[in-house]
């Protein structure tokens, strides 16, 4: 019992889990925790040694247990498509300024 960095549920970053918090931040409202876990998973991901590992150790980002797991790459996908979308949503909302701005 207690915090153990390597084992299994007792201390491992897990990406899956903190998918499943950030989703629950943005749900209650909380943008800016939820992007700020976000962006922490990304960049544990974006590690080439990371292999899509299925948990990694906290402290130094290690990969652990099963290598170029699914669930983790889902994720990892999930959290880009965010930002394609963000940039996306922010041409469009620049667009519709644009044309309010043609109309005036």
């Amino acid at each position: 019992p207690g915090f153990q960095r390597r084992s299994y549920w007792r201390g491992p970053v897990w990406p899956v889990m903190n998918w499943l918090f950030w989703w629950g931040l943005r749900q209650q409202g909380e943008e800016r925790r939820a992007e700020e876990l976000r962006q922490a998973n990304l960049q544990l991901l974006l590690e080439p040694t990371s292999r899509f590992a299925e948990y990694l150790e906290p402290y130094t980002g290690e990969p652990l247990g099963s290598m170029d797991q699914s669930w983790t790459a889902a994720v990892a996908l999930d959290w880009l498509l965010c930002d394609a979308l963000g940039r996306k949503r922010a041409y469009l909302l620049a667009l519709l300024h644009e044309d309010a701005q043609l109309v005036r």
